[in-house]
């Protein structure tokens, strides 16, 4: 009866130990397993990553043509600009000539204005002496010949006497239409020459200025209006590809509303997933709505290539279905971006690289964890 049981006893070790070693095998099966499907995955992505570089490389040479014909257009922009001024300085020069020649012929004038003045100082002395003379003849005709004046006036007339009275009679016309002088009119009038001269050249120069800041405003509103109808049709492209990739089997597009006028135009989004009608962005569900939202981001995205991208819980209203094609469309572009993402997604977090929890104690004091899928997989393969 001992030897029986003993016997038993090591049958049943026995047993337990080709248990033990078949789990064995068989956990080093599905490790296995796991490696294969992983060397397939990144080779998968080696190729995508592949076909992605190919794809950007037959990107550069528009890239280049395009910086091409803007260096072209600033060259011309600059010469016209040179040329602008050169001919902004030709016109500065003439109009200093100008103000040069209207200087000269204010002196002038005020040389003219300084000769009549010393005409006039002579004229009045003039005719001070002469009234000086004719009283002093009237004094010698009433005091020192002792003749009353009226028999003086009936005397015969002096010789010459008609041409000393026109003398006297022009004298005193030019006397009164001179009128009173003022002797700094001329000062005057220099001053505010070169005050109008120097205001006008600065009206012509603003004037100059305006007409040249329009030009460049208009060249700059064009070159805007290209500008966005360029990265228009870029989105517009990258939309429809990233949508069929997240909706296979749909047509996806973006158009403006009003193509006639870019500057104030809308932009429409026209989402129609694979075997539905819809004509309203209201009609779709709220996961087809966040998915729409992601590709229409994507496609932005990828025009303005970012280093990473900051997703927060975005995948929150997608069902599985949808959340396969999300997890898989960023598992495709994970080879030239980084993504950090806010989820408590189970299939979300398999695919991430780096997981960062947090958690609080009973103490309240809340604790950052991370893990490196990678390392915690070989340590449950060890």
């Amino acid at each position: 009866a001992d030897e029986a049981s003993n016997a038993l006893a090591e049958a049943k070790l026995a047993a337990a130990t080709c248990k033990e070693r078949c789990d064995y095998a068989v956990r080093m099966k599905l490790a296995r397993e796991r490696n294969a499907r992983s060397a397939r995955d990144a080779t998968e992505r080696a190729q995508r990553n592949i076909r992605v570089k190919g794809a950007a490389l037959d990107r550069i040479d528009p890239l280049l043509e395009l910086c091409g014909s803007l260096a072209s257009v600033a060259r011309a922009r600059t010469q016209q600009m040179e040329d602008d001024n050169s001919a902004s300085q030709s016109a500065t020069a003439l109009l200093h000539e100008q103000v040069n020649e209207a200087r000269s012929r204010a002196k002038q004038a005020h040389d003219a204005l300084d000769e009549v003045n010393e005409a006039l100082g002579g004229a009045r002395v003039e005719k001070g002496k002469l009234e000086l003379q004719v009283e002093a003849a009237i004094r010698s005709i009433t005091e020192e010949c002792k003749t009353p004046l009226e028999t003086a006036l009936k005397l015969p007339e002096l010789e010459d006497r008609a041409s000393l009275e026109a003398e006297a009679f022009k004298l005193q016309r030019r006397i009164s239409n001179m009128g009173n002088i003022n002797p700094d009119a001329a000062e005057e009038y220099a001053e505010l020459k070169e005050r109008h001269d120097f205001l006008r050249s600065q009206v012509d120069d603003m004037l100059a200025a305006r007409r040249s800041l329009q030009r460049i405003v208009a060249v700059i509103d064009e070159r805007m209006k290209d500008d966005f109808v360029n990265t228009f049709e870029q989105v517009n492209a990258n939309f429809k590809e990233i949508f069929s990739q997240l909706f296979p089997g749909g047509h996806g597009m973006l158009s403006l509303s009003d193509p006639a006028d870019p500057e104030n135009t809308g932009v429409e989004v026209n989402a129609q997933p694979s075997g539905k009608r819809i004509t309203k962005m209201s009609l779709l569900s709220g996961g087809e709505k966040s998915l729409v939202a992601l590709t229409l981001l994507f496609a932005v995205y990828r025009t303005r290539s970012t280093p990473f991208y900051i997703l927060d819980e975005v995948e929150a209203a997608l069902d599985d279905s949808n959340l396969r094609r999300l997890t898989a469309y960023l598992d495709a572009i994970r080879g030239h971006t980084q993504f950090i993402i806010i989820t408590h997604q189970r299939r979300t977090m398999e695919m991430a690289d780096v997981l960062y929890g947090i958690s609080m104690h009973s103490d309240g004091v809340t604790k950052v964890m991370s893990q490196r899928l990678e390392r915690a997989l070989e340590q449950a393969e060890g």
